[in-house]
This record gives C-alpha cells, structure tokens and sequence, in this order.
C-alpha cells in the first residue's frame, strides 16, 4: 500500500500490472503516522479487487472452455 499526498488530504493506493494505480481510500490527516484503521481500510480494498479479478478470471475461463466444447459437440 501506498501514500501520496494533496494537502490536507492523503490518499491510499496499490500498483496493478499495466501500470494501473488503483486508489482505495482517502482521508484528511491529522497525525504523522498512518491511522492502522486506514491501512486496513486499504488492503481490504486491495483483497476486495484482487478476488474480484480471480473471479471475473474463472468465468471467463469457462465459457471459454463450453464454447470450445460446443463448437466440437
């Protein structure tokens, strides 16, 4: 997870491939630490992405795989 900053507020971010930067959360902060709050806030986020990717993944993969075998049947 990544920070950057547009002061006051500070945005939480992670890298996907195709140099896709993808923004989870955003807050206006207070201190000089990340709120842990925050942080967790942003890997949910992360995970929530991620699966969503491995199950958009395995649908495609089985339509592709029943209209192959379609096409053979």
């Amino acid at each position: 997870i990544y920070a950057f900053k547009i002061s006051p507020d500070r945005f939480l971010c992670f890298f996907h491939k195709d140099a896709k930067i993808i923004v989870t959360n955003a807050f206006a902060k207070k201190t000089n630490k990340l709120p842990k709050r925050e942080k967790g806030r942003a890997l949910n986020c992360k995970s929530d992405y991620q699966s969503g990717l491995r199950k958009e993944h395995i649908m495609k993969t089985r339509k592709h795989i029943k209209s192959t075998h379609d096409e053979f049947m």
